[in-house]
């Protein structure tokens, strides 16, 4: 089973027209980081409970290289309050992830979303930042979107690591997200008809 299914929210009942719309888009190298990226995800998003009605989207890196994907994936992005990055090691993004990156850039409402990185690092804290951080870092500035960053050590995590344990790291990371939800609360309205 994908990702995508595994996270799938079913039918829990809400009041949609009550409900305020918040889209995020994942692209992920892995299922692993996919589904690093969507328990962090449903960590910004479950204090909010039936507010919010959340839209994910996921798209993972290797179909960012087919044209009419990664047009379609742009606009998801472009769309979307909340663009997390899932990938491990220190290989440089490629270059259809970086060209789609820069079409979010282009396209995307100075301050309307944040780009957060979930990187997955076998290197220890005191080697800096990789140079897919730096990168991310900097698109961000250049989009006008804030930007955070939460690095997961390869060595801290074991095959004992339980969601509990990624969901106490990701904690920091989601007390200053949730500020930022609240600030930039997006309109129940699809933009339609205004």
């Amino acid at each position: 089973m994908g990702p995508e299914k595994e996270f799938e929210l079913g039918s829990r009942e809400f009041d949609a027209e009550s409900a305020a719309n918040f889209g995020v888009v994942i692209a992920y190298d892995t299922p692993r980081a996919a589904r690093r990226a969507m328990r962090l995800v449903n960590g910004i998003v479950e204090p909010f409970g039936r507010e919010w009605n959340v839209h994910r989207n996921l798209w993972r890196f290797d179909i960012l290289g087919l044209p009419v994907a990664r047009r379609s994936a742009t606009a998801d992005a472009a769309k979307a309050n909340l663009l997390v990055i899932a990938t491990g090691g220190d290989a440089d993004l490629s270059a259809p992830v970086k060209a789609w990156l820069a079409e979010w850039s282009a396209k995307t409402n100075s301050g309307a979303s944040a780009l957060v990185a979930l990187l997955l690092l076998p290197r220890t804290a005191t080697e800096g930042q990789s140079s897919v951080h730096r990168f991310l870092q900097t698109t961000a500035r250049k989009a006008g979107q804030d930007f955070f960053a939460h690095e997961l050590r390869a060595s801290l995590l074991s095959t004992d690591t339980t969601v509990e344990d990624i969901r106490r790291r990701a904690e920091a990371t989601s007390s200053v997200l949730l500020g930022i939800l609240e600030q930039n609360r997006p309109s129940s309205r699809w933009g339609l008809n205004e």
